[in-house]
């Protein structure tokens, strides 16, 4: 229901890549917009119907998106943000730039409406592949582990400078090293005892206590709550 609420509020007839945030947006809301790009950045779309994937912006043919690809036609297209269900969707390509295409602009057009030509779309929605697991399925762990793995450094340069309480940024420095002293880490020093969780069967690691216990996910956020 929730669900509903929020396509019905923000989304409307438009995709969620296709939404910016306003001043008037809920604190809940504007927090999913400042992840957005970061979500998308870690996966790519299987067209199917091409209704809710954007033709130059969204990942769907290569690696990266068009606009990226090809920044030399995005640059004088004279719409963007359209869908690949609507340049799609008639013959010549739905497509008109602001200038004639000339010299590398249009070896760079040909090419582009070369592997189009290969893109045939079906009545089956679009899919989001999410690329940090191997199902596609998108995880928050997944998603916490790279964001750990990929800011090392932003956090080695510049977690000492934040204007936090020093005992903070000592605890974080140890999550991020993954050094706190956890049961699976004390087993590699030859501790003896039980790996279980406290509050759980599962081996108690980093990963698994602060982020993927339910129970110790409560306590977490109640302690936040109270900060």
């Amino acid at each position: 229901m929730w669900q509903q609420l929020l396509h019905n509020k923000y989304l409307q007839n438009n995709t969620l890549s296709q939404v910016e945030g306003k001043p008037t947006d809920s604190p809940f809301w504007k927090g999913l917009m400042r992840v957005k790009e970061m979500f998308f950045a870690n996966g790519l779309f299987r067209i199917g119907n091409g209704e809710t994937v954007r033709f130059w912006e969204d990942v769907w043919l290569g690696d990266t998106s068009l606009a990226q690809q090809y920044p030399s036609l995005y640059n004088i297209v004279q719409r963007k943000n359209v869908l690949v269900a609507n340049v799609l969707a008639q013959t010549p390509l739905n497509i008109v730039f602001r200038r004639g295409l000339t010299g590398n602009k249009w070896t760079r057009w040909l090419h582009l409406c070369q592997r189009l030509m290969t893109v045939h779309l079906t009545d089956h929605p679009d899919q989001f592949v999410w690329k940090l697991t191997t199902t596609g399925t998108f995880t928050v762990k997944s998603m916490y582990l790279d964001q750990m793995n990929g800011h090392t450094r932003f956090l080695h340069k510049y977690l000492w400078k934040l204007k936090i309480p020093l005992k903070i940024k000592i605890f974080m420095w140890f999550l991020q090293n993954k050094v706190l002293l956890t049961k699976d880490n004390l087993a590699k020093r030859k501790w003896n005892g039980s790996q279980k969780c406290c509050f759980c069967d599962s081996v108690e690691s980093i990963e698994h206590l602060f982020l993927s216990c339910p129970f110790a996910s409560i306590i977490w956020m109640n302690y936040f709550l109270h900060l």
